[in-house]
């Protein structure tokens, strides 16, 4: 198995955190890892910028969008529960969380605005979404949001 993009990880993250609970980031992380059964390998993996781990990158953009459209809160830095939003979403969503998912929240709408008005040499996933959604008639399935 390679390394899911941060789409296919929302849900699982999301199920994670919806066993209760604070919980570190870093914690949750593991316990993806092993879920999914990642090798010492593919948790090895870096982005092409050398810069981050590739699992670890994905892991922190699934919560960063979880978080920013209300599904995740964060009450201290590096430390999430879910919310009661969240927990709605995964009894809706029995089989994936992405992007189309929280297209649905205005907070979404927000966030990619305020992506789209920041100046930046490679596009944001939100901005790769946006293109792409539209591109593929509202379908987000198999959208990495990462560069290729």
């Amino acid at each position: 198995m390679s390394v899911p993009d941060f789409q296919t990880l929302m849900r699982p993250l999301l199920e994670e955190y919806g066993a209760g609970g604070e919980r570190r980031i870093a914690d949750v992380r593991g316990v993806l890892a092993a879920r999914l059964g990642l090798t010492e390998e593919e948790l090895a993996e870096r982005l092409p910028s050398g810069l981050a781990r590739t699992f670890d990158n994905r892991v922190g953009w699934a919560a960063t969008y979880l978080y920013r459209v209300g599904l995740l809160a964060r009450p201290r830095r590096s430390v999430y529960a879910i919310t009661e939003r969240g927990r709605q979403v995964l009894a809706a969503n029995p089989e994936r969380v992405d992007l189309g998912v929280l297209s649905q929240f205005p907070e979404f709408a927000e966030l990619a605005r305020a992506s789209l008005a920041k100046p930046r040499s490679q596009p944001p996933p939100t901005r790769r979404f946006a293109r792409d959604f539209r591109g593929r008639g509202g379908s987000s399935t198999g959208l990495d949001g990462y560069p290729d």
